[in-house]
């Protein structure tokens, strides 16, 4: 009789910092299963595939330099917002993998927060307010439409509605009372 296989499976951990992300291995293995060289493959947008290796059965941070983005001692820097793909596998690899993937959206999030903030919702002009109230809810469901698209795996549409995002938020920053 054959050996049960373990059915692997991450979970991306949002850690509301634009400078680093974690990862947590949520698989199931069988019972007296030994977990063997556990290794992720997690590719950044818009750079090469970083292999790390990874212990089982926990979560990891990871940051600029731990993701090969930049190097040396100075402090990490912001990781990029977009989808990352990201491969785990334990021995024999050819088996047991899992590839995900998910839209990272914390610059997007920094961005939308400063202005979010510096909105006075307590101002005299409620129509004004009324109007922008209603354009931040607006940006709000595109970041919500983008992460349930990628969730969904339409990545096409998941980075075109993080565009219209961005781009309503510079437009909304423009525009606004909230300077």
């Amino acid at each position: 009789m054959a050996a049960e296989s373990p059915t692997l499976d991450l979970l991306y951990i949002d850690t509301h910092n634009i400078t680093t992300m974690a990862i947590a291995d949520i698989s199931q293995y069988p019972e007296g299963f030994t977990v063997s060289s556990p290794t992720l493959e997690i590719t950044p947008p818009g750079f090469t595939k970083e292999t790390t290796a990874f212990v089982a059965r926990s979560m990891q941070i990871y940051n600029s330099h731990t993701l090969g983005i930049t190097s040396g001692d100075c402090t990490p820097s912001a990781l990029p917002d977009g989808i990352y793909t990201i491969k785990y596998s334990v021995f024999p690899a050819y088996r047991n993998y899992v590839t995900k993937s998910f839209l990272r959206v914390e610059k997007l999030l920094e961005k939308f927060d400063k202005i979010y903030v510096k909105l006075d919702i307590m101002q005299c002009d409620l129509a004004t307010k009324n109007v922008e109230r209603k354009q931040l809810n607006l940006i709000w469901e595109y970041i919500n439409g983008a992460i349930a698209s990628a969730n969904n795996c339409a990545e096409k549409q998941a980075m075109e509605l993080y565009q219209r995002a961005n781009d309503a938020l510079d437009k909304f920053s423009k525009n606004c009372s909230c300077k």
